[in-house]
């Protein structure tokens, strides 16, 4: 096996026998490193002090979720005005309704537009439900639901992980 590096998020983690670095040798490259590897490095610090210098401020939440809901989400806008939220964790400890309402942001930090993604294969106490598909909604009013679309009827569901980007 020829030896393959992967980034875990962290770090290059290598597998297989060794092989030289993949060189980068255009001359009108916009990137300092000199192979893939710092390439890679380079981008993601750069995306990540971005990110930092046009955020106003992000704020975490942990209480004021609706009956029976718990967990961490986090919210904030960019300098031009773009919605950031962060489902760290959401846990009902009943079935998901048809549109359960889990938390409302607060005036200033709700979208201009209905925002909307799937997330699918929801754990479902110890298990992850085959079929699973959950919808999470931020309408224009600051509501942050979560739709049950299909196979979600556990006694415990959490979601996770999940990122909404939106205009305000």
């Amino acid at each position: 096996m020829s030896k393959q590096k992967y980034w875990d998020g962290t770090q290059w983690v290598e597998m297989g026998a060794s092989a030289n670095k993949v060189k980068i040798t255009d001359s009108e490259s916009l990137i300092d490193a000199t192979d893939v590897e710092g390439a890679l490095e380079e981008i993601v610090t750069d995306f990540n002090i971005h990110l930092a210098e046009t955020m106003t401020q992000m704020y975490t939440v942990t209480t004021g979720f609706a009956e029976g809901w718990s967990g961490t989400i986090c919210y904030g806008k960019t300098n031009a005005d773009i919605l950031i939220v962060s489902i760290d964790t959401l846990t009902k400890t009943s079935d998901i309704g048809s549109n359960d309402t889990v938390y409302t942001l607060p005036a200033g930090y709700r979208p201009a537009i209905f925002a909307k993604t799937n997330a699918a294969g929801i754990n479902a106490g110890v298990a992850v439900v085959n079929g699973s598909m959950v919808e999470i909604i931020i309408l224009t009013t600051g509501a942050l639901r979560l739709r049950n679309v299909g196979g979600v009827t556990a006694t415990v569901v959490s979601a996770q992980g999940v990122i909404i980007i939106c205009p305000m």
